[in-house]
């Protein structure tokens, strides 16, 4: 989309507040100083989850070795890598 000069300018010039305005990103619920206890707040209110549907992954214990594929003890390590920058060696 191709636009002339005047109403690229026009348009930008939409985005931009009058002196002292000031432009807001979070209020109500989601404001930094009400955060902390609005949520709280709401998740009392909220129903409770009765028929929560538990992953089986979540129930089983998890092991490293166990293939995601044939469900055995087959998984090799090869090379454990630092926690931070580059691989070593």
């Amino acid at each position: 989309m191709r636009l002339e000069a005047m109403e690229f300018i026009r348009r930008f010039s939409l985005h931009i507040l009058p002196r002292g305005f000031v432009r807001i990103r979070h209020y109500g619920i989601l404001s930094g100083t009400s955060k902390a206890t609005a949520i709280p707040a709401i998740k009392e209110q909220l129903p409770e989850e009765k028929n929560r549907k538990v992953k089986r992954r979540e129930l089983e214990e998890y092991n490293p070795l166990l293939c995601p594929c044939c469900r055995k003890e087959t998984m090799v390590t090869l090379q454990v890598l630092p926690k931070r920058g580059p691989p070593q060696g």
